[in-house]
């Protein structure tokens, strides 16, 4: 299946992080590709170098290519005025130099990026079995919520005594989960899912928590879509 759009929200990637990780929506029919138009500051937002979990999510789980750049007036509806007026005021409000790199700054550019996203046939965190990809994403999400949690000092709510495994790997107690990679973090995933702790942890049976809330809201919206065809 290949999926030809456009998109000026991040909502949309995200939706696709949620399908892949509970197998829902597109992800549920296998392995579509999707041809999108986005602005610069929603790609960067996916595709950079911050640590966030949208950013290792989207990064983990997909294979992406920037084909080109399309002038960004051959869609509608046209936002660089209103735009720029916003950036004026910011730079009346700071020195412009503060603004070079800013999400405005990128959105009053005049092109959209034209892209190809596609989820990876061998996803990295995949070793124990199916659910370990609702595994990595409550760790990313539980985790990295403020990347300058340090990585010790949480770990050991989840497993206690676990301290002495992450400096056997080279951490101490100051590292920071923005000091990783997103290899790291996945590294990181992987040997947390490898304790012999981690079956009976409360860190599984919170998963299974959220796991069945998400269940639980996807068969009421299919009720409701039911119920609204009928009517």
């Amino acid at each position: 299946m290949q999926i030809i759009g456009a998109t000026n929200k991040d909502s949309f990637l995200r939706h696709l992080i949620l399908s892949a990780v509970f197998r829902t929506c597109f992800m549920a029919y296998g392995r579509p590709i999707f041809y999108l138009v986005v602005p610069p500051s929603i790609w960067d937002k996916f595709t950079g170098t911050a640590i966030t979990s949208s950013n290792i999510m989207f990064q983990t789980i997909f294979d992406y290519h920037v084909f080109g750049e399309v002038d960004r007036k051959a869609y509608v509806q046209w936002t660089r005025a209103e735009l720029r007026k916003k950036l004026a005021q910011l730079v009346q409000k700071d020195p412009p130099m503060t603004l070079i790199n800013s999400k405005c700054n990128k959105d009053v550019l005049p092109y959209l990026y034209v892209v190809k996203i596609e989820p990876k046939r061998e996803i990295p965190v995949f070793h124990y079995g199916k659910e370990d990809l609702l595994y990595f994403w409550y760790f990313v999400r539980h985790n990295l919520y403020k990347p300058s949690m340090r990585v010790i000092p949480s770990m050991e709510k989840l497993i206690r005594g676990c301290g002495v495994r992450l400096i056997a790997l080279n951490m101490n107690v100051f590292t920071q989960y923005n000091d990783l990679s997103i290899k790291q973090i996945q590294d990181l995933y992987l040997e947390f899912r490898s304790w012999p702790e981690f079956k009976e942890s409360i860190y599984t049976s919170n998963v299974a928590d959220v796991k069945s809330m998400y269940d639980n809201y996807l068969a009421a919206e299919e009720e409701n879509h039911k119920t609204i065809i009928t009517k």
